[in-house]
């Protein structure tokens, strides 16, 4: 592409490399430290966030493999990781590899010569983009609302809710879809290629301020999705030390309850690992958002600071997503025989030993 033709773009070939430039040249409106921000993100979207972004699309696909393939038929949980689990490849590839790595990490690389703006090619690549970016991003906060509920309902009524057909969770999964898809109706309906500062930029054309909060809050990183997530969570410790300070005769129901304190506690950690990565691009988000509702003129310093913490705060979440796989393999024990089983396989069959044994194990 030629980067003339961007010239009216809010994204340009240059833009992690204009101020070092200006800096070399010597150019009056030159900023040491933009310079530093933008060699910053360049060269980390450019050299660490590949690494990030291919562990986390390789882990997901094993985690979905495993949960969706092996483990479906043991608890309805693992199937909602498993789900939970295509949403963050979505993410990974929607947000990291389609836009994120070609508007800056790849211009740095090879200094402005190789670049793609997926968002402003056009009006309908900017809605089409933005309204699969949001069904991505708000899917991933409604499935952990969604596992949050069907764990409420297990701790406080687990004889009722304790199986449930594949049928009716394939179809409760679908319902949590369309809900996400209708929620995101308001994206491709307002947004497009909209002048900003003279730039194009793909972005909402009508209502917005309304538009920009409800992104904020129910797509991007989901923040009232995960704080109430959070808060039931929550709720589940109080139940479970309740629970843990009886001292009457175990019943059937408290052996249900039993069994299901070690998946809260690792839904629990996960949940609040989750929360804690996405609190650094979602306050961003939300500076950014008052910002632009409230009119205020932002320094050019200020507006890069933002971009960057966006930038290392999806990466945060996209590894906190690579990280799973590791608290899957530590908590879920089913899930560590599965994931383990090859290596052990090739370690005994190097070895020469039988695999009687091995197989023995996972029965």
């Amino acid at each position: 592409m030629n980067p003339e033709n961007n010239a009216s773009s809010f994204y340009t070939p240059w833009d992690t490399l204009i101020d070092c430039m200006m800096l070399k040249h010597g150019h009056p409106n030159a900023s040491k430290l933009l310079c530093n921000i933008s060699t910053f993100l360049g060269t980390y979207m450019a050299y660490i966030f590949p690494l990030i972004g291919l562990f986390d699309f390789i882990s997901n696909c094993i985690v979905t493999t495993i949960f969706l393939r092996y483990l479906n038929q043991y608890n309805r949980q693992f199937i909602y990781l498993g789900v939970l689990a295509i949403s963050d490849i979505s993410i990974d590839i929607a947000i990291g590899w389609l836009r994120w790595f070609p508007t800056f990490g790849l211009p740095y690389a090879s200094l402005g010569k190789v670049y793609y703006f997926i968002s402003l090619t056009s009006s309908l690549s900017c809605k089409l983009y933005m309204f699969c970016q949001s069904i991505a991003c708000t899917f991933r906060g409604n499935i952990f609302m969604l596992m949050a509920l069907d764990r409420l309902l297990l701790i406080y009524k687990p004889l009722a809710f304790k199986r449930h057909p594949n049928c009716i969770i394939l179809l409760t999964i679908m319902t949590v879809f369309t809900i996400t898809v209708i929620m995101s109706v308001p994206v491709i309906i307002f947004c497009d290629l909209t002048p900003m500062a003279n730039l194009r930029i793909c972005w909402y054309s009508k209502y917005t301020s309304v538009l920009i909060v409800y992104q904020v809050l129910f797509s991007n990183t989901c923040l009232i999705q995960l704080s109430l997530v959070t808060l039931i969570d929550s709720m589940f410790l109080v139940k479970l030390l309740k629970w843990s300070r009886r001292h009457r005769q175990v019943t059937d129901t408290n052996k249900s309850e039993i069994q299901n304190i070690s998946p809260t506690v690792t839904m629990l950690f996960i949940h609040i690992l989750t929360f804690l990565c996405a609190l650094p691009c979602g306050i961003s988000y939300l500076m950014s958002a008052t910002l632009q509702i409230t009119q205020h003129e932002i320094a050019e310093e200020f507006l890069h600071f933002i971009l960057l913490f966006i930038n290392i705060g999806w990466t945060l979440i996209f590894l906190q997503s690579s990280m799973n796989i590791i608290v899957y393999c530590i908590r879920i024990e089913k899930f560590r025989q599965i994931l383990l089983k090859p290596l052990l396989a090739c370690r005994n069959k190097s070895s020469g030993n039988s695999m009687t044994p091995t197989n023995n194990a996972y029965r």
